[in-house]
């Protein structure tokens, strides 16, 4: 989500973290650029990080205290309760979300009241049969940045099917290469522009790489 300098996301009256559903579940959001005010009405878990280092232990805000974000932090809150996102700063502010929730029918359709100028883009959804593969109990989620140099490669790296992981390209064009005759490195590889997720081309497939094409 992109929200210029001046701009809101999402009024105080909103049932949900994003309009088309009101499931039940947890946000993990990391701010990529700029500075975010949030006003959560409800539990609020934040670790203020510098951009580029791991993130620190994540502590409990009072419910319902506005916090000001910058680049590097990591927020926690539910996605049934109501809440405010802005732009803070003098630049645009960039997040990128992580939803975990329930399969089941939202009760109904909150309503969003946002600022014309915000834009989402949806990164791409790891499916109910990819979950099913995910043990019961805590959950670790992960987010990775990586920048490759034109012809670099990243890995070859083990993919369990009990951590399903997204890949998604932010600018130029990717490559993915999968083993497919099981000798632990990649023999074919695929070109995407977008995103790629846990899907028919990858089931059963436990070694990749990522190549930079461009």
């Amino acid at each position: 989500m992109a929200i210029p300098a001046g701009a809101y996301a999402f009024g105080v009256n909103t049932a949900s973290v994003f309009a088309d559903t009101a499931a039940v579940g947890i946000s993990v959001s990391y701010v990529l650029a700029g500075t975010i005010g949030l006003h959560v009405d409800g539990p609020l878990l934040l670790a203020h990080t510098p951009l580029g280092e791991t993130t620190g232990p994540l502590e409990p805000v009072p419910d319902g205290e506005p916090v000001t974000l910058t680049a590097g932090d990591v927020v926690v809150f539910p996605t049934d309760v109501a809440l405010h996102i802005r732009n803070a700063g003098q630049r645009t502010a960039t997040l990128i979300s992580v939803l975990i929730v329930t399969t089941d029918a939202p009760a109904g359709e909150p309503q969003a009241v946002e600022d014309d100028a915000v834009r989402y883009q949806q990164l791409g959804l790891i499916d109910e049969d990819d979950w099913a593969n995910v043990p019961a109990g805590p959950l670790t989620v992960s987010l990775q940045r990586t920048l490759l140099p034109q012809g670099a490669t990243y890995g070859p790296y083990v993919v369990e099917p009990w951590a399903p992981e997204l890949l998604s390209v932010e600018t130029g064009l990717m490559e993915v290469g999968l083993d497919f005759d099981g000798d632990g490195m990649p023999d074919s590889w695929f070109a995407i522009q977008w995103n790629m997720t846990p899907g028919d081309m990858l089931a059963g497939e436990r070694v990749r790489a990522i190549r930079a094409s461009t």
